[in-house]
């Protein structure tokens, strides 16, 4: 890896309050690391999102701009973002979330300091609707990283950098998943090299609605996120992970209706 690689910024934007949205864009271009280009997909906004990403390209170069004619979602978008780009590097980062000064400058630092890494996280905190601030710090172990997949995400998709190489190996992101198409991807990425941590916050995620839904794509995220685990399980012989991946499923499943109920009972105030 050399010292000071260009990296690719993906983000798909799609239905974002324009406040969140500048914040979310701004946390990149103050970014302590410069050496990037930044690949925004817009897939179907507002006018006034619309014209504010267009006035981007206009006030930086490295900003390259994708409208969609049509909303096609996030994982078809990333995927059309990555075909222009040219960074050795590919980080994601979400509209609505927000990253550290030092996230790019941190996780190239150990991209340096282990070649063999193709996979590099931070820990991040979760501002929940009720003000309450939750912190993750997932283990910086490759082995107990892979093993958690199986249970847990534990890379936030905000905070994931990746190599192009090690991403156009194992087939980048597979556009027929609609959800859990980064959890279908750090699998992928694992088969052929390491993943690790930066063991700081360097980003900043916050839930923004102010209701729980079971909608079709909560479902869909549990069900895609059990057939990615159980083609995955080969990789440990023997029942162990098997067990972990439906006791993980049932466990999410009734986490979503704890969720659910929980804000059906709240009073309105």
């Amino acid at each position: 890896m050399e010292v000071n690689p260009k990296i690719s910024v993906l983000m798909g934007v799609h239905n974002a309050d324009l406040f969140i949205l500048r914040e979310a864009v701004e946390s990149i271009l103050n970014q302590s690391y410069q050496n990037f280009e930044f690949i925004i997909v817009d897939d179907i906004n507002s006018n006034e999102v619309s014209e504010y990403l267009v006035q981007l390209t206009l006030l930086d170069s490295r900003i390259h701009l994708i409208k969609n004619n049509l909303n096609i979602g996030l994982t078809k978008s990333l995927c059309k973002a990555t075909e222009i780009a040219t960074g050795v590097l590919f980080a994601r980062q979400d509209s609505d979330d927000v990253s550290e000064l030092n996230r790019f400058k941190e996780q190239i630092d150990k991209f340096v300091e282990n070649p063999h890494l193709v996979l590099v996280g931070t820990w991040y905190t979760l501002k929940f609707v009720n003000g309450r601030v939750r912190s993750y710090h997932p283990n910086d172990d490759n082995k107990e990283i892979r093993k958690t997949l199986y249970h847990n995400n534990s890379i936030c998709h905000s905070s994931a950098m990746f190599k192009k190489s090690a991403y156009d190996q194992v087939g980048g992101y597979d556009p027929n998943y609609i959800t859990t198409q980064d959890l279908d991807l750090w699998f992928r990425l694992v088969r052929v090299g390491f993943v690790g941590f930066v063991t700081k916050e360097l980003v900043k995620r916050t839930l923004y609605r102010n209701s729980m839904s079971l909608s079709k794509k909560t479902f869909l995220q549990l069900w895609n996120g059990l057939k990615i685990r159980w083609r995955e399980r080969s990789i440990y012989p023997g029942y162990g992970a098997s067990l972990v991946i439906i006791l993980g499923s049932i466990k999410h499943l009734i986490s979503i209706f704890y969720l659910f109920f929980k804000q059906a009972l709240r009073p309105n105030v």
